[in-house]
């Protein structure tokens, strides 16, 4: 078992311990989206802190010792999902959380440069994860001038854009 893995066996049995709430309910209680909740349950990489940290709070866990058990499984070499060399290939928290700004970014970026900045050395990893950034950042503009929800087409997020700039937003 890898130790993200065997992390991820931890979190489950926290999670049963408090009473098994919907991955809907962890991300409200949280602040993180469904889909990264998931994903720090199924154990294919090593989850940020941030995310442990608040998914502990939410389970009426000891952050303490969960912190703990996390900086050890961080520690074991040839952690799952860590890209080279056992180290944990970490997402901002913006690009998974709804509800935390996106900081300010340089916009004369070009696209071949915000892949060269993703965590990736994989090109399709490196795409998603720029479109990522647009799709929360869609979701933040939506939510903060037009209080609802974009759907998940990309059509729908470049509407999104298109009317914040309609709008001056």
């Amino acid at each position: 078992m890898t130790a993200a893995e065997d992390f991820a066996h931890r979190l489950r049995q926290l999670r049963t311990r408090a009473g098994a709430p919907s991955v809907r309910q962890l991300s409200t209680r949280t602040g993180y989206g469904k889909s990264t909740i998931s994903e720090a349950f199924a154990g294919r990489r090593l989850p940020t802190w941030s995310l442990i940290e608040k998914l502990a709070e939410a389970l009426g866990a000891d952050v303490e010792e969960i912190r703990d058990q996390w900086a050890a499984a961080k520690d074991r070499p040839g952690n799952a999902g860590t890209g080279r060399h056992g180290e944990t290939a970490s997402v901002a928290d913006w690009l998974t959380s709804v509800r935390i700004d996106i900081p300010d970014l340089v916009t004369e970026r070009t696209l071949e440069e915000a892949c060269a900045a993703a965590v990736s050395d994989h090109p399709e990893r490196a795409l998603y994860q720029s479109w990522e950034v647009l799709r929360v950042g869609a979701l933040q503009i939506s939510n903060a001038y037009y209080d609802d929800t974009p759907g998940e087409w990309s059509s729908n997020i470049v509407a999104t854009y298109g009317r914040a700039e309609q709008d001056g937003c």
